[in-house]
């Protein structure tokens, strides 16, 4: 379902700007280029009422602390061969790798520091 929908959305993108453009194709070209940027996302399970996080010290419990619920959703028939499937979960990206890749360019890193320079003292010329 979500692949489709991504399909579907970057299809509309594809009709809308120039035929020589960058973008993938469709979900399994755009996974394949974000994984190439070695850029990782954490999943992190939350409580379904947004109560708490399940992260860290908490990592192991099956109800949340607040209001009690249960951190999975029930299973659906016979429970021996399914995984629990947690009620829902959030994505974390971690922002240090982030501006460790903005940052290695050293143009880049340059042209921020002018730019920070002339925000600072009002002489910039943008």
């Amino acid at each position: 379902m979500y692949e489709k929908c991504l399909d579907h959305f970057i299809q509309i993108i594809t009709d809308v700007v120039l035929k020589d453009n960058c973008i993938p194709k469709n979900y399994y070209e755009a996974k394949k280029l974000v994984l190439s940027l070695g850029l990782k996302a954490q999943n992190i399970y939350c409580c379904i009422d947004r109560c708490m996080l399940y992260y860290k010290a908490d990592d192991q419990l099956t109800k949340c602390k607040l209001c009690h619920r249960s951190r999975f959703l029930p299973h659906k028939g016979s429970t021996r061969r399914h995984r629990s499937v947690p009620a829902k979960r959030m994505f974390y990206l971690p922002i240090t790798p982030r501006l460790q890749r903005l940052y290695a360019s050293m143009d880049l890193t340059t042209c921020c520091k002018q730019k920070k320079c002339c925000l600072l003292h009002g002489q910039c010329e943008a």
